[in-house]
């Protein structure tokens, strides 16, 4: 997408006039260097909640269980390794082209873990609890690693919110199409 004369007023540039491109790279470089320590720190605890969680429920001895836990063990090291190694090679405002690897792999693998988690949890995954129906840190975990339509609007951080069924997790009522004229 370009705004080729694009205008704006001083007080909004960020950056050079005309350097709208390496405030882009410098934030992706951001997104998917050092940002991404913060999301390896959130996997790590809902990956130690999921152990707990098999540990407490007694299915860690399910030798399937234990291997799709070990595989996304693994998987998070794999991400750990390959963000500091990506970390290493920063010559400047851009990031390295094996910092898209960890920004791809992230997504897919957050998905299987949310999806290891209500398997994890079993039926009881299917049933929100307390007064509040709060979600347990398995069910945030498969709900919020989903894609959403648009990733610009802020979330809430599935490690840090103690989110309750509120007006953020509600669906947003549809518009209607208008309707047919018969003609």
């Amino acid at each position: 997408m370009f705004f080729d004369g694009a205008r704006t007023g001083a007080s909004n540039v960020v950056g050079d006039v005309g350097g709208g491109w390496q405030v882009a790279l410098a934030t992706l470089a951001f997104e998917r260097g050092v940002g991404m320590l913060g999301h390896l720190l959130s996997f790590r605890r809902e990956f130690d909640r999921l152990g707990d969680l098999a540990r407490a429920r007694g299915v860690d001895a399910d030798p399937v269980l234990r291997q799709r836990l070990a595989q996304a063990y693994i998987e998070l090291s794999v991400m750990r390794c390959n963000t500091l190694r990506s970390l290493s090679g920063f010559d400047g405002p851009v990031a390295p082209p094996e910092a898209s690897i960890g920004k791809l792999f992230w997504g897919s693998w957050h998905q299987r873990l949310g999806e290891l988690a209500v398997d994890t949890a079993g039926v009881a995954a299917t049933v929100l609890e307390g007064p509040d129906y709060e979600l347990s840190p398995g069910q945030r975990t498969f709900l919020f690693s989903r894609p959403r339509p648009s990733t610009a609007a802020p979330t809430r951080s599935n490690a840090t919110s103690s989110a309750s069924v509120s007006s953020a997790c509600r669906p947003t009522p549809r518009s209607r199409p208008p309707p047919r004229r018969r003609g």
